[in-house]
């Protein structure tokens, strides 16, 4: 019998290309363990949490602070490489772990990216970041509160930069999380992606800089600190301690600082950009529950939600209408909506008549 048909070498088995893992839906893969595991990224209305590359490192540690995206607008405009010279700490008045930081931060709420070809050493602003932190932009010093909840909104939805952000606001709702609950999740994450230079102390001070981005803390006398006030999502009023101190928990309510226009822009961003999908009817329940969708984003309630969805037909009525039929509420799209920009461009408009 020759080689080529004898029963002990047998013709490999041909298998289809393996899922890359930069495209693998975060809590979706890995088996039935990771999804009932990882219970806060279930499937809602056919969408799921995407990421491309998952970060966990870059603030130095430090939350992000109110001064900061100015100044590094302003220092780019001078030079696309501002970030990587020396400069830089003196232009800032900071060290140079705080202009990273101030790098990483920029990204997060992509006001500006990295030049592609340069490996990071130059950056430009991006649109966002013009129409916002220009001298005669929306709000270049962020002193409309309204701005703290759009770079909330920014954040939380770039899972690239912000994979913590992403994940922790993609849990259900209800229920308090210790920081080794979202270690052990993100652990699982990490194992998916197959991320080997992952160090568990770098995704404990992730976690670290989360918690004190969005936890306001009091001082001796009981009323905030200036230290809380520091950051811009402190105000938020997202996070709150657990009935213990190793526990916290994301509040739910509606949201009474969350302007109508600044939601107007999260929906339509949601429907163009994170959706990822051209179905022209959203169910109730996705724009609710789904991961980073609006309702998870900023933890707002089934009330408040449709509420404000009644709202947005009401200001963008030739592109939405909000209807309940046979008992299933859906937003239906009657032509493609406004982008991000052109809403928020009218929202801060409004403000300055």
């Amino acid at each position: 019998m020759s080689a080529a048909t004898s029963p002990s070498k047998r013709k490999p088995v041909r298998r289809g290309p393996k899922e890359p893992a930069e495209t693998r839906e975060l809590g979706l893969t890995g088996g039935t363990r990771v999804q009932r595991r990882l219970d806060g990224l279930e499937r809602a209305g056919g969408t799921a949490l995407p990421v491309w590359h998952a970060s966990f490192s870059g603030h130095e540690s430090f939350p992000l602070r109110y001064p900061w995206l100015k100044k590094g607008y302003d220092g780019l405009l001078k030079s696309p490489s501002f970030f990587s010279t020396e400069g830089a700490m003196v232009v800032m008045g900071t060290g140079k772990n705080m202009v990273r930081s101030i790098r990483y931060w920029g990204m997060v709420c992509q006001l500006w990216d990295e030049v592609p070809g340069t490996r990071g050493q130059e950056l430009h602003p991006l649109e966002m970041g013009t129409s916002l932190l220009a001298d005669d932009g929306w709000d270049p010093f962020l002193e409309d509160e309204a701005t703290a909840w759009l770079l909330h909104w920014l954040a939380v939805t770039n899972g690239m930069r912000g994979t913590t952000w992403s994940w922790i606001f993609s849990r259900q709702k209800g229920g308090a999380f210790s920081k080794t609950d979202i270690l052990a999740e993100i652990d699982v994450l990490v194992g998916q992606f197959g991320m080997k230079r992952c160090t568990r102390p770098s995704l404990k001070r992730d976690v670290d800089v989360f918690i004190n981005s969005y936890l306001r803390t009091a001082s001796r006398k009981g009323d905030l600190s200036e230290d809380a006030l520091d950051c811009p999502f402190r105000q938020l009023g997202l996070l709150r301690p657990g009935s213990d101190r190793a526990t916290f928990e994301l509040v739910s309510s509606t949201q009474p600082s969350l302007p109508d226009g600044i939601f107007f822009a999260a929906l339509v961003d949601y429907l163009a950009r994170v959706r990822q999908t051209d179905a022209k009817a959203v169910a109730f329940d996705e724009l609710m529950y789904a991961p980073l969708s609006p309702g998870r984003v900023f933890r707002l309630t089934e009330e408040n939600l449709a509420q404000r969805l009644a709202h947005c037909v009401e200001r963008g009525s030739e592109f939405l209408d909000f209807a309940e039929t046979a008992g299933l509420r859906q937003v239906l799209l009657r032509k493609h909506p406004p982008t991000i920009h052109v809403a928020l461009r009218d929202y801060y408009k409004g403000l300055a008549r």
